[in-house]
């Protein structure tokens, strides 16, 4: 039901993308749906009675005026943002997600749209266990990491969160060894840190790297070893910062969603700018990162020809 209400979510976004701007072949490569494709899943994903009966079809009716309203309220923030000079990210699906889930909240526990904010698929919910390093192995970490791949999607579980990275890597083979790496990234910091143990596993400290180390490692920039400095970067950055947006625009322990990316990346984006490398990319040329690297010539052409 999570990816239908993403996909509703995305058709909305894309069609109002397509038929209000003048760059429709924007729309068209999906750079006005990512957001919403996440806006409808975290409506699913937060909502108490979607999250504990997953065959409530009459709830899912519910949300689809949320979803519906919230979407739009996306698109407006995307197109807001896009004329800034720092790449829009997810900032659109965090506010207006963040919206949402405050005005939830504000509705009280009785409420048909009442929000849960911790997974009842938490091996322990306790914030009080640590990790420690002689309570963990590599099998931990390995699935530690995956789960931090799947979290993207909300789909932190084993299998899923395979299906995902074989994806990913299907399409393009350096995504999907950046997701991983962004991944391991984070959950080694989460280790070395002593991280809350349950967060990690579930990958809630790996799903922001794994963005950091794709916008940055080779989606807004040309891949090359500077832009692989950034992204290392940006992944250890967003661990620390989660800890200071879980919990800061939705109370009670509202979450930290794409945040934590979002401004890592910007203030990182805005270093490469001011210094002059690597070399970004401008969005009439955004694609995978395989094609950036191929007409990386042509990119740079394009940014010395614009004033």
């Amino acid at each position: 039901m999570f990816l239908v209400l993403g996909l509703i979510a995305t058709f909305i976004t894309t069609c109002i993308g397509y038929l209000v701007t003048s760059q429709r072949t924007r729309a068209v490569d999906g750079l006005h749906g990512y957001n919403g494709f996440l806006v409808g899943m975290g409506i699913g994903y937060f909502d108490a009675q979607l999250t504990l009966d997953r065959t409530d079809w009459v709830q899912f009716c519910r949300l689809l005026l949320p979803v519906l309203f919230t979407s739009v309220f996306c698109s407006l923030i995307h197109f807001t943002l896009s004329n800034m000079k720092s790449p829009p990210f997810t900032f659109a699906y965090n506010i207006s997600l963040s919206c949402w889930l405050a005005f939830a909240v504000s509705l009280g526990q009785s409420s048909i749209y009442c929000p849960i904010f911790t997974s009842p698929r938490a091996p322990v919910v306790d914030d009080t266990i640590l990790i420690e390093y002689d309570t963990i192995d590599f099998g931990w970490f390995i699935k530690a990491v995956l789960a931090g791949v799947g979290q993207v999607f909300f789909a932190p579980e084993l299998t899923s969160s395979i299906i995902i990275l074989s994806g990913l890597s299907l399409g393009s083979p350096l995504i999907g060894i950046l997701c991983f790496f962004g991944a391991s990234v984070g959950t080694g910091v989460a280790v070395i840190t002593h991280s809350v143990k349950w967060m990690t596993e579930l990958g809630l400290d790996g799903f922001s790297p794994v963005l950091a180390a794709v916008g940055l490692g080779g989606f807004y920039f040309v891949p090359s070893a500077t832009s692989f400095i950034y992204m290392f970067l940006g992944s250890v950055f967003c661990v620390a910062v989660r800890h200071i947006f879980s919990g800061l625009f939705v109370h009670p322990s509202g979450p930290a969603e794409t945040f934590p990316f979002c401004f890592v990346a910007t203030f990182l984006y805005l270093a490469a700018v001011s210094i002059g490398w690597p070399t970004m990319v401008p969005h009439k040329f955004l694609s995978f990162p395989e094609r950036h690297f191929q007409i990386s010539d042509d990119i740079k052409m394009y940014n010395s020809a614009v004033p």
